[in-house]
């Protein structure tokens, strides 16, 4: 193999790796918007499910604009630390197991942590 036949087949790769990462970003980010998305449209059930008022309806907002503040900021620090690929494997997971205790959740306060 010549070696204008391998650099095109080495820039046909990292396309191609480059067009797969843009697409999981691109869902990460979807899935990230349709949690707020499901959270405003699911707080009145919320609300009748466990007694809240509205402020406290309302804070359960607040805390996850908090949340996500705080995970950007420590994202990028981790991002630094330990690499971009274990940061987001991490923060997917953490994201995981925490959307699903969500469903064990008894209180608000449960909630709201």
């Amino acid at each position: 193999m010549d070696a204008t036949a391998q650099a095109s087949a080495t820039a046909h790769a990292q396309s191609s790796t480059w067009v797969l990462v843009f697409i999981f970003c691109f869902l990460g980010l979807l899935i990230d918007g349709a949690d707020l998305m499901l959270l405003s449209y699911s707080l009145n059930s919320l609300k009748t499910e466990f007694g809240l008022t509205n402020v406290e309806a309302g804070s359960l907002g607040s805390f996850t604009l908090a949340g996500m503040a705080i995970g950007g900021i420590y994202g990028g620090w981790a991002c630094d630390q330990f690499g971009r690929v274990k940061t987001v494997v991490w923060s997917i997971l953490l994201f995981s197991v925490g959307t699903a205790a969500l469903g064990l959740t008894h209180s608000y306060w449960q909630f709201a942590l």
